[in-house]
């Protein structure tokens, strides 16, 4: 149990130091590091109700799992970054009215009105 607990730390430590040296967000890291645990747990908590042993193509398994889930962890915290930073950019360019529209001008006329006719008469 004490070999499980150190790679278990050890695998949460190498984790956090890859997202935050690739994403430089520690909030992101954080979550990543809150989903390892849970979804171990969760993983061994279904082998004991479904009756399954723990045996090395089962930990293997799960030893895939983590890398996928800390790949997809990674990915949604920079879908969320990305989409969170085009907001507010989006926030500030449209200035202290709330519109991201210029002061109103003199109106265009249609291009039905201005352009010339191109039927020929019968």
């Amino acid at each position: 149990m004490d070999s499980i607990k150190h790679t278990l730390i050890e695998e949460m430590v190498v984790v956090s130091l890859v997202v935050l040296l690739f994403l430089f967000h520690w909030r992101s890291a954080l979550s990543i590091l809150i989903q390892i645990p849970i979804t171990i747990a969760t993983s061994f908590i279904l082998l004991n109700a479904f009756d399954i042993s723990s045996n090395i193509m089962s930990l293997t398994g799960i030893a895939l799992a983590i890398g996928v889930i800390v790949d997809n962890g990674i990915v949604m915290t920079e879908n969320a970054y990305r989409n969170l930073a085009e907001y507010q950019a989006g926030e500030a360019a449209s200035g202290p009215s709330g519109t991201d529209s210029p002061a109103p001008g003199p109106a265009c006329p249609s291009p039905s009105a201005s352009a010339p006719s191109t039927s020929t008469p019968t």
